[in-house]
């Protein structure tokens, strides 16, 4: 399902990529076309819905819901628009692996800083905008808690943790904005993150380690923004 969702993702994101045609940027609203438009966009990011990086081997996924509010600023140019964002995440987790000759637990919170830079493409131009984007990743978080379990051979453990997890990739986005009025807009982004971690810790059960990942953000951002200076 996991892999099914993904490829959707990237089919729509391809289709709307496909019938972009030049136009003014992605501030212009109304249809008077004296006016020049607004070329900068401030926006609050009220809500983030993220696939869990790390998941201590259990075998579901498990995503993470923000509202602690971020930032995004955004400079439109005539076809293309720059793009900077900065979230601050945290949440509580619990995995749990229950296998036959092995069983682990483990119990803990995270927090996380992300900072994205990026470009930004308007597909579609009115009241209500369609857009395509990509940005650059880059994400510090920390995982703290406390790891138990017993096995065929392990006697029971139950230890402490705290380790670090840095990050960086490329996050292609597809996203939705309606404009009720020319200066305010909301918007939502759908989004995959392609990034490349490592994690870093004195460690008693977790060894440092790094890998490649494909993650899911369903929601990767729902934001108030206003748009000014022409």
């Amino acid at each position: 399902m996991k892999f099914k969702n993904i490829l959707l993702s990237l089919t729509a994101i391809l289709s709307f990529t496909r019938v972009a045609e030049a136009q003014m940027c992605p501030c212009e609203f109304g249809k008077d076309s004296s006016k020049k438009p607004l070329r900068y966009e401030i926006g609050i990011n009220g809500f983030i819905s993220n696939e869990q990086l790390i998941n201590f081997s259990s075998n579901r996924s498990y995503f993470q819901n923000n509202y602690i509010p971020g930032i995004k600023i955004k400079r439109h140019f005539d076809n293309i628009s720059a793009r900077l964002g900065f979230d601050y995440t945290e949440s509580n987790y619990q995995f749990e692996t229950n296998q036959v000759m092995n069983w682990n637990k483990n119990l803990g919170s995270n927090y996380s800083k992300t900072l994205k830079l990026g470009i930004e493409k308007t597909v579609l131009n009115n009241s209500f905008q369609i857009f395509v984007a990509a940005d650059i990743v880059l994400s510090n978080s920390n995982y703290s808690g406390i790891t138990e379990g017993l096995g065929d051979i392990a006697p029971y453990y139950k230890y402490a943790y705290d380790f670090k997890l840095n990050a960086i990739g490329l996050s292609p986005s597809l996203g939705f904005k309606y404009r009720p009025i020319e200066r305010i807009s909301i918007s939502l982004e759908t989004s995959l993150s392609i990034l490349y971690w490592q994690t870093k810790g004195n460690q008693t059960i977790y060894r440092n380690e790094s890998s490649t990942s494909l993650v899911v953000n369903p929601v990767g951002l729902l934001s108030l923004n206003y748009h000014l200076l022409r």
